[in-house]
């Protein structure tokens, strides 16, 4: 060891521990926050019918969107899923992708190009604010 240097591995690897739960945590959070301008946009762009009551008693798709929890992590990369959720995805297929009587809404891809720079935008913002850049 060199004069004046105290060098304690235990207090090292705890530390570094530590840095890498609270970067997980903010990494978590950041991609639950930028996810939510998607999620506005799709439920703005989701039609609402006149009707209170339907048919299969799942109310209306706008109010349906959701985010999910964190996915991937430990070995593969982190993301989260916005969307419809079970209950009404399935009719939102028809109306996403069209049928031979209706033409296709596309109402998620054009969700997804109205907000994609804005969801990159701020998941930067979160990481830099993260990692102290």
């Amino acid at each position: 060891m060199a004069e004046g240097f105290d060098f304690n591995i235990d207090e090292v690897m705890r530390n570094l521990d530590l840095t890498e739960q609270r970067v997980n945590k903010g990494l978590n959070n950041v991609l639950k926050e930028s996810a939510e301008p998607l999620k506005s946009e799709m439920q703005q762009n989701t039609n609402v019918s006149n009707g209170s009551s339907h048919r299969y008693g799942e109310g209306h798709a706008r109010d349906n969107v959701e985010i999910t929890a964190i996915k991937g992590g430990a070995t593969d990369e982190k993301y989260v899923e916005v969307g419809f959720n079970k209950k009404v995805a399935w009719r939102m297929y028809f109306v996403e992708f069209g049928t031979v009587y209706q033409r296709p809404q596309n109402i998620v891809q054009r969700s997804i190009t109205a907000k994609k720079s804005e969801v990159l935008r701020k998941q930067q913002e979160g990481m830099k604010g993260l990692l102290n850049l």
